[in-house]
């Protein structure tokens, strides 16, 4: 399971999540259902699974980005179906580290958070991000521009190459030009965008921080928040993931309905779930896998106790029963002596 991460976050909430089992219980799927839900509560997302105008679990590609910044860290997923050729662009500049270490240069509160012109020195992918893409077309229904919606920034028809931004809420005026066609969604962390630095506004001039870079930043617009690092998540490795979640789940549920557990009670749950996404379920897995393997472990050792139980005994019998004969056979020469 080397695919999975385990965070502090999600050690913390199995830590919440787990304080109310009995030390020898096993996971079972109400349990995994609590995971769920649990993990569903703490991502504050944009748009719900519900008003996104396709299904992603069985329409279409998909990826996911999760960014380290200044202000935080938050997760974006993009969505080919509804952008193909942004889609492919956006990833492969992610994938690439095109936006590692770049600012967010225009933040808007209200309106939109702005980024996308890199420092990197690599002159191949300095190329790559300046070649324009060709527009896509709008999805029908349109994807709404609400809290979140990513899309490319560009100046005309075929603009787009590097910018992209993250609308701060439903704007009549976005999406009504042609290359501002809906890619992605923050999904996670939607507070850290709304915490970005927006003091400045429009001021950071774009011309000068292609032509001066991070030192016109940093010299005149200090306060700016920028990534730190980003790391991506293509469809074919969460595809793996899943399979292997399921796989693992399998084999737990398996052990379940061969052995009889008492299950205890964990409180009242919520039984309307709200997991959007697969944030949800990625953070419901990393749990699930930890808990799974609390149980192994410890299934383990009750099976090593279990063989080694009568074995153990057995030789601790014998032993007395050598030790009771050395000490006759040692009284009856005493005696011999005496």
């Amino acid at each position: 399971m080397s695919g999975f991460r385990f965070p502090v976050s999600a050690q913390r909430k199995i830590q919440e999540l787990t304080s109310t089992f009995h030390p020898n219980q096993r996971l079972l799927p109400s349990h995994i259902a609590l995971f769920h839900l649990s993990c569903s509560k703490s991502n504050d997302l944009s748009m719900s699974s519900s008003q996104l105008p396709f299904n992603k679990d069985s329409d279409g590609e998909w990826s996911s980005v999760e960014c380290t910044t200044t202000a935080g860290t938050f997760t974006m997923e993009f969505y080919k179906k509804w952008s193909p050729i942004g889609y492919e662009r956006a990833f492969e500049l992610f994938q690439r580290g095109w936006y590692d270490g770049s600012h967010l240069f225009r933040v808007i509160h209200g309106f939109l958070a702005q980024f996308g012109m890199s420092y990197t020195k690599n002159q191949e992918l300095r190329h790559f991000a300046d070649l324009t893409i060709p527009d896509d077309p709008q999805l029908e229904p349109r994807v709404p521009f609400d809290e979140g919606v990513i899309s490319f920034a560009g100046s005309g028809p075929n603009s787009r190459t590097s910018h992209l931004f993250i609308a701060y809420g439903p704007i009549p005026s976005l999406g009504t030009q042609l290359w501002e066609t809906p890619v992605g969604l923050v999904t996670k962390g939607i507070e850290v965008v709304q915490g970005l630095y927006g003091e400045y506004g429009d001021k950071p001039v774009q011309w000068k921080i292609s032509e001066k870079g991070e030192e016109y930043i940093n010299a005149e617009f200090p306060h700016l928040d920028k990534f730190l690092e980003c790391r991506t998540k293509s469809f074919d490795e969460i595809m793996v993931e899943q399979k292997e979640f399921e796989e693992l789940e399998r084999e737990v549920d398996l052990g379940v309905k061969h052995e009889s557990v008492d299950e205890q009670p964990v409180g009242n749950i919520e039984t309307k779930s709200h997991v959007r996404g697969h944030v949800a379920v990625d953070n419901a897995k990393e749990a699930f896998v930890y808990k799974a393997r609390e149980i192994t472990e410890g299934e383990t050792v009750q099976k090593i106790t279990h063989h080694l139980g009568f074995p153990i005994c057995a030789a601790f019998v014998v032993f007395a029963a050598l030790m009771c004969i050395m000490r006759g056979s040692k009284k009856k020469v005493d005696g011999k002596k005496n």
